[in-house]
């Protein structure tokens, strides 16, 4: 391609399009414009293609048009028709060189007008400015005019509260710049309102309430007016509103989907479009890509994705390095307003949803139309640039063209694993002589989640994306439907919605909000010097019973999102009945201050008390309960229960019956409202098998005059508090402890087998160990003859020493051996001693000997006699 020319239809013919710039087109007139493409390519041949666009004028509302008249601050007051000073502000500290300007709106207590001037300053600092609304409101995204509105629409008493002060809204002129400039010039709007009180006879502090960005902004200016003992900021209130302290998260699928369309419709031949009509506005692409590069954007995102999508946090560290060095100021009382859930539950979104799909497929007139409309790009040839394919070039030849296309950016997966978040693709389909299809792939990226937490779904202020609205069969002009009492379509966006509907099959699946402040971030949960972990993000927080130690909050005073057990997060610097109330008794000092904590009425409240029951046990919920009903599941009658307000006590009734039972409570007061809670499975006395890994381990054998230790291993059980140890009469105990028993033998008892007992408290369970107590006896001992063979001289005969003493159930096995006389007679010895193979060298009688050895000596010698043949026979047993 070697040249690209566009007739816009103004009259000034074709003119050449720059392949690395921007080309800037101004119509003075609404109406319908015919735009012709000449494409020469290198071998000389020129294609064309021509498109109709429509031009309308943009339409500005009045009452904003009049709010953008400011005045300097060394001209005098004057209110416009809305009752606001509007006052142009210049900075006069720099930062790296340079200063900032801010537009001041002042809403005069009382009259609205400029006889007291300011007397009792309400200084309110707006947060991030995107830059993308100007052409809607000439002070940026948000205005003095939205928070009045949000101050005292169904916000308590803070709208009656806020009009006993002077409110010094703040519109930053750029409000995405370094926010340490930004910090320097509220310091200079501070002194100038102390200037302006003091000139007026008013010693009034100052009240600073900084909203989202501006929250962090207040905090850093006034800290850093007192590290300087030139500055007094006179401030005696600082309310931070839904701030991003350790950052706010914008969803990396969001920002991965945004970088490519970036990186596809601005880094091509065409450059980015921008249109503009007479005193109008304009936003574009390269624009959204210009909001995500600047440093204001990085500094706040605690996760920030590049031009190159590659995850660098780098500025937002140093950012908060800064800050954290800053530190909060002291002079001030600190309170804080997080939008984010008190009890901590999740945006309503699924972990790793689709945030934002659009898929399916659509004619090529189709896509550019749509295109054409929001950026520009008007034909297959325009789209040949835009995604460098020359294959594209072939939808200016007959047949039919569509696109495929599929962008799905999703929210972050459960904590500490990996899943894709973003896909997009788009592929294009010509055919050709009605069955030929020729198909290229146009784009495709496709990324993991590149952190381990999951900031997208973790409580916090949402941001609101899209309104929800009833579905649309149709779209009319002339129709309002957004509610706000405007018209909301040109009659050319909606015959194009319309045809959209009727032509494309392209499906939309859009979440209206997410998580935007974390909970944590809003309060600055640990200082910022503390690494938060998945489990911090579930944690609820009240002011009631703050966190302490490497958790601490560093507010005073501070109110998160509640409105009953399931509550879910609000808007982003949103107010409401609740959070209104709890600020208007901070602002009024004739009002006591609220310490609003309904944590204990969370819907993962717990109910307070052991999880098993040894014969008694006291159950209970917050004291902040005023209506307590308890029940009690107890269906084999394990125990009774007296209640006494938020306390249940549990008795056990029989200690040797054991089970479970389960306790349920609904309680309520009038400020957190009803919550049902439960204790499910309560071990009432011991379960046997907590028993199956119980046993005493010590010595097999006990000898004369020596002492032995036996420990109680294997049992943890909350009701064993203590063991009483007995042994049997053939033991005496020296000592025991809950664990462990001292024995040695009762010499004046010489039972070979003896018995250690650990008696468990409060039950009939036992556990024993049997042992053998001094030399074994020859009781029970003989001697037995294996097979069917008799003794003859000559063969071999298998002999085996069977012991059978008396023994307790819980004696291990024998810890013997056997020791043998066997006269005249060749012999073949056994690992095992209990076994001997006789051969007898001479016919008779053969008197066979065996005694038991232990560790504590040899026993008593059984002998047994047996006759021997000489060449075969039978042969008896003969027993001594």
């Amino acid at each position: 391609m070697q040249s690209i020319a566009i007739d816009f239809g103004n009259g000034s013919g074709y003119i050449n399009m720059p392949f690395d710039g921007n080309y800037q087109l101004q119509y003075t007139e609404e109406g319908i414009y015919d735009w012709t493409y000449k494409l020469t390519l290198t071998n000389g041949q020129i294609l064309y293609s021509q498109s109709r666009m429509i031009f309308e004028e943009t339409l500005y509302d009045a009452v904003s048009q009049s709010t953008i008249m400011k005045r300097a601050i060394s001209e005098p007051c004057s209110v416009n028709d809305l009752g606001i000073d509007q006052v142009e502000f210049v900075g006069t500290q720099n930062y790296l060189g340079q200063t900032n300007t801010a537009t001041i709106e002042i809403d005069y207590l009382g009259s609205n007008d400029c006889d007291d001037g300011i007397t009792k300053p309400l200084i309110v600092v707006e947060g991030f400015d995107s830059g993308l609304l100007g052409m809607e409101n000439g002070l940026g995204d948000v205005d003095y005019e939205r928070f009045f509105k949000e101050a005292t629409i169904n916000a308590g008493n803070l709208g009656i509260t806020i009009t006993d002060y002077d409110i010094i809204y703040v519109n930053w002129d750029k409000g995405r710049d370094h926010l340490q400039r930004n910090a320097l010039l509220l310091e200079d709007i501070i002194q100038w309102v102390n200037s302006e009180k003091t000139a007026n006879g008013s010693t009034e502090q100052n009240v600073v309430l900084g909203q989202s960005m501006g929250g962090v902004i207040a905090r850093y200016a006034l800290a850093d007016m007192e590290d300087d003992p030139d500055l007094d900021h006179d401030t005696k209130l600082y309310i931070s509103h839904d701030a991003p302290h350790q950052g706010a998260n914008i969803p990396l699928g969001i920002q991965y989907f945004a970088r490519h369309l970036a990186d596809q419709f601005i880094s091509t031949p065409l450059g980015d479009y921008s249109f503009e009509v007479s005193d109008g506005g304009n936003a574009s692409i390269q624009e959204i890509s210009a909001l995500f590069n600047e440093t204001g954007t990085q500094q706040l995102l605690s996760n920030y994705i590049t031009s190159n999508f590659s995850l660098n946090n780098d500025v937002h560290a140093a950012w908060q390095a800064d800050l954290l060095s800053k530190g909060y100021p002291t002079l001030t009382r600190n309170i804080a307003i997080s939008n984010g859930s008190q009890c901590a539950n999740t945006q309503e979104y699924d972990y790793n949803a689709s945030l934002f799909r659009m898929n399916g497929n659509a004619r090529t007139r189709v896509l550019t139309d749509i295109l054409g409309s929001y950026l520009g790009i008007v034909d297959d040839i325009a789209l040949a640039v835009i995604f460098d394919e020359p294959a594209l070039i072939l939808g200016v030849l007959p047949g039919s063209s569509r696109f495929d296309l599929d962008f799905n950016a999703k929210a972050l997966p459960i904590a500490n694993t990996s899943e894709n978040i973003y896909e997009g693709n788009v592929s294009y389909t010509k055919q050709l002589l009605w069955f030929i299809d020729i198909t290229v792939n146009l784009t495709d990226r496709s990324y993991n989640n590149p952190v381990n937490l999951s900031y997208d779904n973790y409580s916090g202020g949402r941001f609101e994306l899209f309104e929800d609205i009833d579905p649309i069969d149709y779209f009319d002009d002339d129709e309002d439907y957004d509610g706000d009492g405007d018209d909301d379509l040109t009659q050319f966006q909606a015959d194009m919605l319309n045809a959209l509907m009727g032509s494309a099959n392209i499906n939309f699946n859009i979440e209206e909000t997410f998580g935007f402040i974390p909970t944590l971030s809003a309060l600055d949960v640990g200082s910022g010097s503390t690494n938060l972990d998945n489990d911090d993000y579930f944690r609820t927080f009240g002011a009631d019973n703050p966190p302490t130690g490497n958790l601490g909050i560093p507010f005073d005073n501070f109110i998160t999102a509640y409105f009953n057990s399931n509550s879910e997060n609000e808007e982003h610097i949103s107010f409401n009945f609740r959070n209104g109330d709890w600020l208007a008794a901070e602002l009024d000092p004739d009002v006591a201050i609220d310490i609003f904590d309904c944590t204990a009425f969370c819907s993962n409240a717990e109910i307070i008390g052991e999880d098993t029951l040894c014969s008694t046990g006291v159950y209970s919920v917050t004291d902040l309960a005023t209506t307590v009903n308890w029940t009690v599941t107890d269906p084999n009658n394990l125990v009774s229960f007296t209640t006494n307000g938020n306390e249940i006590t549990l008795n056990q009734l029989d200690p040797n019956n054991y089970g479970t039972i389960s306790i349920t409570v609904i309680y309520s007061n009038d400020e957190c409202g009803e919550i049902e809670v439960s204790k499910e499975d309560i071990e009432v006395g011991i379960i046997p098998y907590h028993l199956d890994n119980a046993l005493i381990t010590g010595a097999t054998s006990i000898c004369d005059s020596q002492y032995y230790t036996y420990i109680l291993d294997g049992l943890s059980h909350p009701c064993v508090t203590s063991i009483d140890w007995t042994v049997s009469d053939n033991l005496t105990i020296i000592s025991q402890t809950n664990t462990s028993v001292t024995v040695t033998r009762n010499i004046a008892n010489d039972d070979y087998a003896g018995l250690i007992t650990a008696n468990l408290p409060n039950s009939s369970f036992v556990i024993e160990k049997g042992i053998w107590v001094g030399v074994p006896s020859n009781d029970g001992l003989s001697i037995q003859k294996i097979g069917v063979y008799d003794l003859t001289v000559g063969t071999w005969t298998k002999l085996y020493a069977q012991y059978i003493p008396i023994l307790y159930q819980a004696n291990e096995p024998l810890n013997i051996t056997y020791e043998w006389q066997i006269p005249n007679s060749a012999i073949r010895n056994y690992d095992d001693t209990a076994y001997k193979d006789v051969m007898p060298n001479t016919s008779g009688q053969l008197n066979i000997g065996v005694r038991a050895v232990c560790d504590c000596g040899n026993g008593e010698w059984q002998y047994q006699l047996f006759d021997v043949l000489g060449n075969g026979g039978g042969n008896e047993l003969i027993r001594n």
